[in-house]
């Protein structure tokens, strides 16, 4: 066993102004980042107190390290599947009952397999508080959210690196995108981290249009632990009614190592793609009612010709008007000034020969 130096890494949960939960981590060397290789062997202590108000119950666990949507370290469930550092990690002990105050001490000790893959993995020790006191129940229950009135956890990232033949290999899919309700509209790009070291990603997109104006959107940042993949979604905002823009990532990379935050740059992407945003709801609305209007048209076409077939010659008499011979004819007065092709003030004379419709029945 490795002998143990003096380290204290804490990390706290405030509840209100009072009631928190502390974890104390004693390691050699550092505890957080570690060096080590296949089959080694690697045990400190970890420290807990109780920092609450009242006696409380305290759970310790290994875990996987994952990443959050957000893109930042974040540690599994207990209850999820464990692939590595939740396996290679083993508690002496790992439940605590504490009284106001009090601290307690456990072994962990880390096991990595021989036939362990060499990279960079990330796990977390947490901390969960499972029980409140009975008593002050009532009284935490009034201070505190409902999320957190039973149970919280907190968690403390834990870095190894497996020594051996580090394989950087990065693969950056096509650039697409999605139009989202209004005229809204993401990109997406798909990353994947198939090797086994930690890849650092900076996301430089950009939206020109067909003038040429160029509008910089915001910088993504993040990093893909070994074998993860995502798929980015790149917010591009409001688009106008109608347009062709082509939209572009400048994606640089490079191997980072957790331990050191030393970066291995290893290449610089560009992915292009065209927007072509076409109101097809508009247009086609547009099409129906210039369809419609002309079939209104054709119609009335064609009722006129129908209207002026059954018409015969009709000489025009003294005490004849256009209301009066359309009332003859049984039709309407504008029907009537339609066939004969008579303007304004539409005035007929006797001895005048004009269409007359033959009267309907």
């Amino acid at each position: 066993m490795r002998k143990y130096v003096a380290a204290i890494l804490a990390s706290i949960i405030l509840f209100n102004n009072t009631a928190y939960a502390q974890i104390a981590l004693s390691a050699a060397d550092n505890f957080a980042s570690l060096n080590l290789k296949p089959g080694d062997t690697y045990e400190t202590t970890i420290t807990i107190g109780n920092s609450y108000s009242q006696p409380t119950r305290l759970t310790l666990d290994a875990v996987d390290g994952t990443k959050s949507q957000s893109g930042y370290f974040t540690a599994k469930l207990a209850s999820d599947e464990q692939f590595f550092f939740g396996k290679w990690a083993t508690l002496e002990k790992n439940v605590f009952d504490l009284d106001i105050g009090e601290s307690a001490s456990t072994k962990i000790t880390y096991k990595i397999p021989e036939n362990a893959t060499p990279g960079d993995y990330s796990g977390g020790i947490t901390v969960t508080r499972e029980r409140i006191d009975k008593e002050t129940v009532a009284q935490e229950t009034a201070q505190l959210s409902s999320s957190l009135k039973a149970k919280s956890r907190i968690a403390k990232a834990v870095y190894i690196n497996i020594a051996g033949e580090r394989i950087s290999d990065f693969e950056i899919g096509n650039l697409t995108y999605k139009k989202f309700p209004g005229r809204n509209f993401e990109m997406y790009i798909d990353l994947k981290n198939k090797g086994n070291t930690t890849i650092k990603i900076t996301v430089n997109p950009s939206n020109k249009s067909l003038i040429g104006e160029t509008e910089n959107l915001k910088q993504v940042d993040l990093r893909l632990l070994p074998q993860e993949e995502v798929n980015l979604p790149i917010n591009i905002g409001e688009m106008p009614l109608l347009g062709l823009y082509d939209l572009q990532v400048n994606i640089k990379y490079s191997e980072i190592d957790l331990l050191t935050e030393v970066e291995k740059p290893l290449g610089e992407v560009v992915k292009t793609t065209q927007l072509i945003i076409i109101p097809w709801d508009y247009i086609i609305l547009i099409l129906f009612i210039i369809l419609v209007t002309i079939t209104f048209i054709e119609l009335r076409k064609m009722y006129i010709r129908k209207i002026i077939k059954n018409s015969s010659n009709y000489v025009v008499q003294r005490d004849d008007t256009i209301a009066s011979l359309a009332k003859k004819s049984n039709i309407n007065w504008k029907i009537l000034i339609k066939i004969n092709h008579l303007n304004p003030p539409y005035e007929i004379s006797p001895g005048q020969t004009i269409l007359l419709p033959n009267r309907k029945k």
